[in-house]
C-alpha cells in the first residue's frame, strides 16, 4: 500500500526514484514492482524525455480506489 500511496503522491517515478524514497536497493524493488504490475496495480511506461528509462504509474482503478480509501 505504501508503495502505490508513494507512486501515486509523486507521480511517474523511475525505479530508482522509488528506491530511494523507501531506501531500498533498486534490485530487491523490481520483484515487488513486477507483482504490482503483474496484478494491475501499477504500469511501467516509458519516460517520455528519455527512452531508456521507464516510470512506474498507479493504475487509473487502483489510483481512483486510493483516492477514496480512508487514511488509517
Amino acid at each position: 500500500m505504501h508503495v502505490l500511496e508513494s507512486l501515486l503522491a509523486y507521480d511517474s517515478l523511475s525505479q530508482q526514484d522509488v528506491s530511494r524514497v523507501f531506501g531500498i536497493d533498486p534490485n530487491v524493488l523490481v520483484g515487488l514492482l513486477d507483482d504490482l504490475e503483474a496484478l494491475g496495480c501499477a504500469e511501467c511506461r516509458c519516460n517520455p524525455h528519455d527512452r531508456r528509462r521507464h516510470v512506474f504509474h498507479v493504475s487509473p482503478p487502483v489510483s481512483r480506489w486510493l483516492r477514496r480509501a480512508p487514511d488509517c
